[in-house]
């Protein structure tokens, strides 16, 4: 897996990366665990990204998501975790827009 992950993130030849978690129960009809798990940004360097990656895949186990977990009636032992490193872009700003009344 370091191996992939090093030649993927040399591949990209970016200035800096950021490196997200998804988890499959994240965005749903009953339940939104949306920004429970880690995210980290600007990073530049492959060390830091191995480390990282490892990070986010075990956010799927902290403190915060495991609450948001059992309120929503959700295990942690029935759900995936990806983890997702991309090109980090300079902006200007930032915002969620949300269409219908959850």
């Amino acid at each position: 897996m370091q191996r992939e992950v090093r030649a993927a993130y040399d591949a990209l030849d970016a200035e800096a990366v950021a490196v997200r978690s998804s988890a499959t129960i994240e965005d749903g009809f009953t339940a939104s665990l949306a920004g429970q798990f880690d995210t980290v940004l600007g990073l530049r360097d492959s060390a830091d990204v191995l480390r990282r990656v490892r990070w986010l895949w075990a956010s799927l186990w902290n403190a915060r998501a495991l609450r948001a977990m059992a309120a929503a009636g959700r295990s942690p032992l029935r759900t995936s975790q990806a983890v997702l490193v991309q090109e980090r872009i300079d902006t200007r700003s930032a915002g969620v827009l949300v269409t219908r009344d959850p």
